[in-house]
């Protein structure tokens, strides 16, 4: 008679709670009661008491916001917990909305380019006047090159966190009691800058004192107004 030992390692252990979520994942979508909850909780000889305050806590958040469902096919990553949240938003794939600024901008700098060598042999005053050309060409493609390799993270616990932007960003400071959060228009220079950077664009808004920063920019407006849901639900608990 084979000895079956009642312990399991801690790769079986992981293995076999993927493989009972892929099997849950395939019969459709269960609910749960505030009951079966307490029992599970009892049973893993939690406080029944610290989880039953949480389960109130999150339905009173779901019930004052309406959840949009996650896109089935976003890179983007979010992690929550009653007491923390990390979001990861990764680089723009490259596509028509990501790429039309590089080859604007490579064809605005050949014309500044040729425009210039020309305007050389009228003497180097006169060429200068196309350094501005230079500069918004310049800031156009270092903009749009950005998207397409910067990673956006955003970290939160009940005290404060950070946004990071990364390579080549900064990380900003943040107090969760202060952060609001919407979809909206968003416009990059409304006093300056090329007509490409006054033009409104739609993202995902995080207003935190007197700055406006926004995210998502270029992603789809699903993906906004899931992550607005998911941010205002969880900032309903601060």
């Amino acid at each position: 008679m084979v000895d079956q030992k009642k312990d399991l390692s801690y790769e079986e252990f992981v293995s076999i709670l993927q493989q009972s979520t892929a099997l849950e994942n395939r019969r459709g979508p269960r609910t749960f009661s505030k009951d079966d909850l307490l029992k599970a909780a009892g049973e893993m000889g939690l406080d029944q008491k610290a989880a039953a305050e949480l389960v109130d806590v999150h339905l009173a958040r779901r019930a004052a916001v309406e959840l949009v469902p996650r896109p089935f096919d976003t890179r983007i990553q979010l992690e929550t917990n009653p007491e923390t949240l990390t979001l990861t938003i990764p680089p723009l794939p490259p596509g028509a909305r990501s790429l039309t600024p590089l080859g604007f901008s490579a064809f605005w700098l050949a014309f500044v380019a040729f425009w210039t060598r020309g305007a050389m042999h009228g003497g180097w005053i006169f060429s200068a006047f196309s350094i501005p050309f230079w500069g918004v060409g310049v800031l156009i493609a270092w903009r749009s090159a950005m998207q397409l390799i910067q990673t956006t993270r955003l970290t939160l616990d009940r005290d404060g966190g950070s946004l990071q932007v990364r390579p080549l960003g900064r990380t900003r400071s943040l107090r969760t009691s202060e952060l609001n959060v919407r979809v909206g228009d968003y416009v990059r220079d409304p006093q300056g800058g090329s007509n490409s950077d006054r033009r409104p664009a739609r993202a995902l808004l995080l207003e935190h004192g007197t700055a406006t920063l926004p995210l998502l920019v270029g992603y789809s407006e699903q993906e906004q107004r899931w992550l607005e849901s998911e941010l205002r639900a969880w900032l309903l608990g601060s």
